[in-house]
């Protein structure tokens, strides 16, 4: 091959690569990342976390949480369904509310159904307070009042443990007075209380009541039947009680029924 035939194969070769070069450079330069799109777009108004005006539960609506709500609305509006229990204890009968009635569960050797019943209205109660969950042992080894009516919807539930002392509420501050301090509770009006302990044996731990079914007398009701039931032939007086975790419709509950603002408060044990 002569010099000059080799030179031009060179020149040929050069402009190929060059040519390819100028080609392919723009093409990778276009290249777009590429996102990964979480929601489906189909014109929907909410997207993420709603609050349901009813019931307030916080949920992910056209997701599996559709049901939990769904499920969680229902119980919180009409009542939980409640077929009852061989374990179940009979204490009063109220013909004026249709036959509506408060039964007591106080044995802690339940059946598999009888427990998942009770931990299904537990589940309900805790949610709707926003309050902690309770152990097993702890629950099971408390007396559970269930209000039920006629129609087989348990619409009332107050769970009452055993404590060694309590504390007295105040209307003062912390602020004001150096020997009180602040409950830990979830009030805009915070409960504060002396921090002298004062004996008590009967704790509210939780007090709960349907929606639909406030306001009309059933709290009280409950709170009646386990002043008289919780010691066997012992009724407790209405100040004798304590109250744990009042929310703001709980502290206005302990007022009205104890007469007193200085209700007994105190920490329940997680």
């Amino acid at each position: 091959m002569s010099s000059e035939n080799y030179a031009q194969l060179n020149t040929d070769k050069k402009m190929r690569q060059s040519s390819n070069r100028s080609t392919l450079h723009p093409i990778e330069s276009n290249i777009k990342k590429k996102y990964v799109q979480l929601f489906l777009d189909a014109g929907q108004n909410n997207v993420g976390p709603i609050t349901c005006k009813v019931c307030h539960m916080s949920y992910n609506k056209g997701t599996e949480d559709d049901l939990v709500h769904a499920k969680f609305h229902k119980a919180s509006v009409g009542g939980i369904d409640y077929p009852g229990y061989k374990s179940e204890v009979m204490l009063q009968v109220y013909p004026e509310d249709n036959g509506s009635r408060v039964v007591m569960f106080s044995n802690n050797k339940y059946s598999g159904f009888e427990k998942r019943k009770l931990f299904e209205i537990l589940e309900i109660v805790t949610r709707e307070l926003g309050s902690v969950e309770i152990r097993e042992d702890k629950l099971l080894s408390s007396k559970i009042f269930l209000y039920v009516t006629s129609r087989k919807k348990v619409v009332g539930c107050v769970i009452a443990e055993h404590i060694k002392q309590a504390y007295r509420a105040t209307r003062n501050t912390a602020s004001s007075h150096a020997e009180e301090q602040p409950g830990e509770f979830d009030d805009a009006s915070v409960v504060f209380y002396r921090t002298e302990p004062i004996r008590a044996v009967c704790g509210i731990s939780r007090i709960w009541v349907s929606r639909q079914y406030r306001r009309k007398g059933i709290a009280t009701k409950l709170l009646d039947l386990v002043r008289k039931n919780y010691i066997y032939g012992c009724c407790l007086g209405r100040l004798a009680i304590a109250f744990s975790q009042p929310t703001g419709d709980g502290k206005a509950l302990a007022t009205n029924y104890t007469g007193t603002s200085e209700f007994l408060v105190y920490t329940e044990e997680v």
